[in-house]
């Protein structure tokens, strides 16, 4: 039996199937395609399926088998698994990700019904990304909604010979309301969206200056899409406020974007940010880059809820290169988190974990 830091000793065929896929700029997609290439490198082959996807950016990674679209439907499904000669099915799994309507998955479920009857020795991997919405995050037939993705997911994570959530709060949830054996239910965080690299110390020194820092004084970071810097600033603005006023912060650095233009809603939540003028808009940058910029600051903003901040990759960029983190708290607006008892992964462990756990399953 290999333990989970174990390489893998031989190759496997794994689908996997994603609602998204470059250039959509989303979590799963960035999820799939860093996961995937670890893998590769670690000797699987991957074909990756997209259900929701523009034409593929001509810079897809070229060490994949293939890139296919799914058309939703049950046969389609059937004929991409029939022709593929897969060991693994590998799905990732949110809430809306393969029906927009309700988030119940009917045709994949149904599909992997099929599959299941057809091809008894295919394994299924589920890669919760998201659990089921509660009724009190949801508007208009709220109840509803919520039964039929916790339904969705119960039958999902049923079907699954290894199911894969990529926070603690979501492995709780898929033991108790899921209710995944604990031998099944394998807990594997996501790893930081941004490779680790610090700036020495003059040029880190340059940066700060430029931003108008003096050499006592501290910057906070907020990094992301364009909707998660304008939801940094929103939810975390009380805080912000007070710390710019009494001198605990200095400077508040935005960086990224994405592909898309700078959106309008971002201009207008600048105008009517109190200290405006402390905040500097650096918009998309290059990886590398990106990385000299945050371990350059001292404080890293995370709009997402503290109950499952470790899901974040801005988060865990932030806690790899040492900040301190304000982590919004629904009670009492931040939390401070210093990261130092969690040790993100490298996209090449969290690899190496995933297939070991397969290869046990799959023997």
């Amino acid at each position: 039996m290999n333990q989970p830091h174990e390489r893998p000793p031989t190759s496997m065929r794994i689908l996997m199937v994603t609602p998204n896929l470059p250039p959509i700029t989303c979590g799963v997609a960035d999820h799939t395609i860093k996961l995937g290439r670890a893998m590769i490198q670690q000797g699987a082959q991957v074909v990756v399926l997209g259900k929701h996807w523009r034409d593929p950016s001509p810079d897809m990674p070229k060490e994949f088998q293939a890139f296919l679209r799914w058309d939703g439907s049950i046969g389609s499904l059937m004929k991409i698994v029939s022709e593929g000669d897969f060991h693994w099915i590998w799905l990732q799994i949110t809430p809306y990700a393969f029906s927009p309507r309700f988030g119940a998955p009917a045709k994949l479920i149904l599909g992997l019904y099929r599959i299941r009857r057809r091809h008894p020795t295919l394994r299924i991997a589920t890669c919760i990304h998201e659990t089921h919405y509660l009724p009190e995050w949801l508007g208009k037939f709220k109840h509803i909604i919520s039964f039929l993705q916790e339904t969705a997911f119960t039958v999902l994570t049923g079907l699954s010979d290894l199911v894969i959530p990529s926070a603690r709060l979501w492995e709780e949830y898929c033991r108790v309301c899921y209710h995944v054996p604990e031998d099944r239910n394998r807990y594997l965080p996501i790893a930081a969206n941004i490779p680790h690299l610090q700036p020495d110390p003059g040029t880190r020194a340059r940066m700060r200056q430029e931003w108008g820092l003096q050499p006592n004084q501290k910057a906070a970071i907020a990094f992301g899409l364009w909707r998660s810097q304008m939801a940094a600033l929103q939810r975390l603005q009380p805080s912000l406020t007070r710390a710019l006023q009494d001198g605990t912060l200095a400077r508040i650095i935005l960086v990224g974007g994405g592909q898309e233009p700078r959106p309008e809603a971002m201009d207008r939540i600048l105008d009517e940010f109190p200290w405006k003028n402390k905040v500097t808009v650096l918009g998309p940058q290059a990886e590398d880059q990106i990385a000299k910029t945050i371990a350059a600051c001292d404080v890293g903003l995370v709009p997402t809820s503290h109950r499952f901040w470790e899901k974040s990759g801005a988060a865990l960029a932030f806690v790899q290169a040492g900040l301190t983190l304000w982590v919004f708290d629904e009670k009492q607006e931040i939390r401070i988190e210093s990261g130092k008892n969690f040790q993100p992964l490298s996209w090449s462990e969290l690899a190496t974990k995933a297939l070991a756990w397969m290869h046990e399953l799959k023997g």
